[in-house]
């Protein structure tokens, strides 16, 4: 029995290693891919078909979803398709994944300059500035900015939606079926407060929302 030891020993460290070559490889191969994928986006970019740019980056930042680098490609061609919002999006994510990649924060200004909505990328600084010096920020909570009506995450991701929207306004926030499309089906909660004048929300502006 004592001699069998070393060599389950010596087994398990040939294919720890094996493993761990494989676990190279495949990353090697992703990164080609990546790069590959990045080549032709530039590519397009550089022929003006920005549409086109958009379908190599998106399959260049699925191929590697921690690189900040081709999120903000990806943002890019959005900026030069004229989807300022996905562009935002874009930009917003790559800041995620690395909160020091400067060139992120300046695409995404030019975006917002384009857009003409500066006010609400000053919100979203103040929003990251303060959640960032309480070490929250990239850990537990991430600022997005966006079109409420069409909100770029997948279906029944959230257990909980807040907005403001109704405090400030008295008007429901984006559509009915955007909410029931994101809640989750069972336990998702949609929190919308009170009217501006402290008043329940009445059943007519329910059945309109």
């Amino acid at each position: 029995m004592v001699r069998s030891i070393p060599f389950v020993l010596v087994a398990l460290l040939i294919l720890s290693c094996a493993g761990n070559r494989q676990e190279e490889e495949i990353q090697e191969l992703l990164a080609n891919s990546a790069a590959h994928y990045s080549e032709k986006g530039a590519a397009a970019l550089d022929a003006g078909e920005p549409k086109s740019a958009i379908n190599y980056f998106r399959l260049a930042a699925k191929t590697l979803p921690n690189n900040p680098q081709l999120a903000d490609n990806l943002g890019i061609a959005f900026f030069k398709a004229g989807e300022l919002d996905s562009a935002i999006f874009a930009f917003q994510k790559a800041i995620l994944l690395q909160s020091t990649y400067t060139k992120a924060y300046v695409d995404m200004g030019y975006a917002y300059h384009e857009k003409n909505d500066l006010q609400a990328a000053q919100k979203a600084a103040i929003a990251r500035d303060a959640l960032s010096k309480a070490g929250l920020y990239g850990v537990r909570v991430a600022v997005y900015e966006g079109a409420p009506e069409q909100v770029p995450y997948g279906t029944y991701l959230f257990n909980l939606l807040v907005s403001e929207q109704m405090l400030l306004t008295g008007e429901p926030p984006c559509p009915a079926a955007e909410v029931s499309r994101l809640l989750r089906p069972y336990g998702g909660v949609a929190f919308l407060g009170q009217t501006r004048e402290g008043g329940a929300v009445t059943p007519e502006v329910l059945r309109q929302w």
